[in-house]
């Protein structure tokens, strides 16, 4: 460790400057404006120089910049540690408290898989790092014995803000327990999980059949109203569908496959428009009427995937519904809105699909709107290479034959929690999607995120701290690697996205009674 006792001790001299105290100052004027610590970075900084060497000072410090894609000075780094951390110890910084506390072999391997990220980030850029054999016996806390009054002082102030913190973190109110619902589990994003999802009955689908109710993504979920709005959804088709696909152009509906031109603008389901809209939709949803005027969208992922299933070389499409081009007066319709129109003139009376997750576009999904597309090949190499991966999709129980309601009864079954190599694999899948490149939005990697949660029953365990769960972010953060945004901005988006599938899961836990799983033939 460092000469204690000079970074106890130390007092700053003030008095009329030098010429090379002057110097510094101005250096020191010129230098970034100081690097605001968090318990995330702190934490990970503990992980760094207990279970590796730091033979070369400057070895630790680089790792620490790799995995968090930051070029802190060196030296700031170092002295973070040594003159804050072990200084002021672990009353001071609980997350400091937390990572020495767990036995030096983590026989539980607490930290094991964020230690596997810091190797792999370690080997990319080229860092030669090495595990220490031993542990390293460090004094901490001295400060609060220290002869300076004013680092004693800083000291006290560290606990009580430490303490308040801790204090305030213990009394967070969890969500309201949902009648119905099954056992629960607090989540990362503070919104309670119910660890069943109950489907709608019977639904056909007018271009991904056997839909199940996988809906929008919102925050507090009202016990009497859907969620309406989603960033992006998914289309699935092969050689055999009706809707075109073309790079430059995107999806073309059957029914202005031949047309030239701009398209006419869509009929708005006010005034004199409603009864053509109303033949339109209705022979749409029925699948019986021909040539359809509409391009269908799924905001669940899972459901998109069941119809491909049944597809031969199926490709997908990752849509963003947010675009401009799709925000046109009447462009994009919810298809549960039009039902019940119909319904309420006495039409659609076949269905008892209520189209919660199915978006219909008038006409076209124009290219600038299409986000990514890719052969679902890819995803089923990328699960077979990965077996993380494998585990969060499940696509081994995605088959021709099985219902959408029936592989999510499956795949809840299996308990797949949300812990950091369960957010590796969802970085891994999303960079499929193409989360990571220039033009995606953080509103559409948290709408990503959402769907996995949600398609996928990713639960949340209760961590022991708020700071762990930012541990889980950063590791979604750090695998996938966006070319476009920040590294703290993706943390936010995970954290936001799990949020917002888990308000999913829970809102239709508390809509459905429990509906008796069927065998698939």
């Amino acid at each position: 460790m460092a000469n204690v006792h000079k970074t106890l001790d130390a007092v700053p001299k003030y008095g009329e400057p030098s010429g090379f105290d002057s110097l510094a100052a101005l250096k020191r004027l010129e230098r970034d404006p100081p690097h605001q610590w968090d318990e995330d970075e702190r934490e990970l900084l503990t992980i760094l120089y207990r279970w590796y060497s730091d033979k070369d000072a400057t070895t630790l410090p680089r790792t620490f910049n790799a995995v968090t894609d930051q070029d802190l000075r060196l030296s700031v780094i170092r002295y973070q540690f040594d003159s804050h951390l072990v200084l002021y110890g672990p009353r001071a910084y609980p997350e400091f408290g937390r990572v020495m506390a767990v036995p030096f072999h983590d026989p539980m391997q607490k930290y094991g898989e964020i230690r596997a990220i810091v190797e792999e980030k370690a080997a990319e850029y080229g860092i030669n790092l090495s595990r220490r054999r031993i542990e390293v016996k460090r004094k901490s806390g001295l400060a609060q014995y220290a002869r300076s009054p004013t680092t004693r002082k800083y000291w006290k102030s560290l606990v009580r803000r430490a303490a308040e913190r801790e204090r305030k973190m213990s009394c967070v109110p969890l969500a309201p327990n949902v009648q119905g619902s099954s056992a629960q589990v607090p989540p990362l994003g503070g919104v309670t999980l119910a660890a069943d999802v109950k489907y709608e009955d019977e639904e056909n689908w007018s271009d991904v059949e056997d839909l199940n109710t996988s809906p929008v993504t919102f925050t507090q979920p009202s016990p009497s109203s859907l969620p309406t709005t989603n960033s992006i959804g998914f289309r699935v088709w092969d050689a055999n569908s009706r809707t075109m696909f073309d790079e430059e152009t995107g999806f073309v509906s059957q029914a202005f496959s031949i047309w030239k031109g701009e398209y006419p603008p869509p009929f708005s389901p006010d005034g004199q428009g409603r009864q053509a809209l109303m033949i339109l939709t209705n022979l749409h949803l029925s699948m019986s009427g021909g040539a359809s005027a509409f391009v269908s969208v799924s905001t669940s992922l899972l459901q998109a995937l069941v119809k491909a299933s049944t597809m031969k070389d199926p490709r997908i499409a990752v849509v963003a519904l947010d675009h401009a081009l799709l925000q046109q007066p009447n462009k994009t319709l919810p298809a549960a809105e039009i039902l019940r129109m119909l319904k309420a003139e006495g039409q659609a009376w076949w269905a008892r699909y209520k189209g919660h997750a199915e978006r219909m576009v008038w006409a076209s999904v124009p290219a600038a709107a299409i986000i990514s597309h890719f052969p679902l090949s890819e995803l089923r190499q990328l699960s077979n290479q990965e077996q993380t991966c494998e585990d969060v999709l499940s696509l081994n129980e995605i088959q021709s034959g099985r219902r959408t309601q029936y592989v999510s009864s499956r795949i809840r079954d299996k308990n797949n929690s949300i812990n950091v190599g369960t957010a590796r694999a969802m970085a891994m899948v999303s960079r499929a999607f193409g989360m990571h490149r220039n033009k995606t939005s953080l509103a559409h990697i948290k709408g990503l995120v959402s769907s996995l949660v949600d398609s996928f029953q990713l639960k949340q365990v209760l961590s022991e701290s708020h700071y762990t769960s930012g541990i889980i972010a950063r590791a979604f953060a750090i695998t996938l690697r966006s070319q476009a945004h920040s590294v703290q901005d993706i943390e936010l988006a995970f954290q936001d996205g799990v949020q917002r599938g888990t308000a999913t899961i829970a809102f239709y836990a508390r809509r459905w009674p429990a509906i008796p799983r069927r065998r698939s033939s």
